[in-house]
């Protein structure tokens, strides 16, 4: 039974969708085996993220299937803008989620929730993404090993008259705290990677390197959401996610600085040194 007309309903929904958004997908199912020490580096990554955006923005968190006591920490402590708790769905379908969540012009940041974040990362991102034209995703940390697969970029950069410099420009510490990430040996990943060259490109007077890394990106939402699907993003890996953006013609590209960097699942003694000096641990 309904009496009368509900008086809203014809009215418009005020516009209080966000210009940017930083987003984590998080997934801790227990904190035993290879998620033993996954709780501190989660905070880690969330709480250095929003200290250090330096820019008006909404934060989110995607929950993928968490445990209680990540799950209560989000929501008692953490409190994010956005929060979706959800089953576990995969990386790729949370993904998909959030895309689609926002209008189309808004500047979506989307990391692995195991980042560490630097002053700044969000910032220096968004004027790249802004600079260059028909941006798919712009990175926060340079990766050599991914500078192979970005022939749209190289491209571009080839027909618009860029200035492309190929060297080894990248510090051998970035590489070498990329490869104690993954568990590679540090010197052999050097080793591995000798021949392999960095590609800065220079347009209106701006660089960037001409990479891009799925672990953490910003994204226009409106370019890369038709890309997406939930049969094909549900279960995908994380390559033909990077492979389809170039496919469809657009740059990818990373910040010249180190504005974040991958820590993986164990805290070395390096990394625990730099999360206690920063207050994060």
């Amino acid at each position: 039974m309904r009496v009368g007309v509900n008086p809203l309903r014809y009215s418009m929904a005020p516009d209080k969708a966000p210009k940017v958004v930083a987003a984590v997908i998080t997934h801790l199912p227990n904190q035993s085996g290879y998620h033993k020490e996954r709780l501190a580096i989660v905070k880690a990554c969330l709480n250095s993220m929003r200290e250090n955006a330096r820019m008006e923005c909404a934060m989110m968190v995607w929950d993928n299937g968490s445990c209680d006591e990540l799950k209560d920490w989000l929501v008692k402590q953490y409190r994010p803008t956005s929060l979706v708790l959800s089953p576990n769905i995969g990386k790729g379908s949370a993904r998909t989620g959030i895309l689609r969540m926002f209008p189309e012009n808004t500047i979506v940041g989307i990391s692995d929730d195991d980042m560490l974040f630097y002053p700044g990362w969000l910032d220096e991102q968004v004027k790249l993404i802004k600079h260059f034209p028909n941006v798919g995703a712009v990175t926060g940390y340079p990766c050599r090993k991914m500078m192979k697969n970005n022939t749209s970029t190289l491209k571009w950069a080839d027909e618009n008259a860029c200035v492309i410099t190929k060297g080894r420009s990248i510090p051998d510490e970035w590489e070498t705290d990329y490869a104690v990430s993954v568990e590679y040996d540090p010197q052999e990943w050097l080793d591995f990677t000798k021949e392999d060259l960095d590609t800065l490109i220079e347009y209106q007077g701006v660089k960037a390197y001409a990479t891009a890394h799925h672990c953490q990106a910003v994204y226009v939402a409106g370019r890369v959401a038709p890309m997406t699907s939930w049969d094909s993003m549900a279960s995908a890996a994380d390559g033909p996610w990077d492979e389809a953006i170039d496919q469809a013609g657009m740059l990818r590209l990373a910040t010249v600085d180190r504005l974040c960097r991958h820590m993986g699942n164990s805290i070395d003694p390096k990394l625990k040194a730099e999360l206690e000096n920063k207050g994060l641990l």
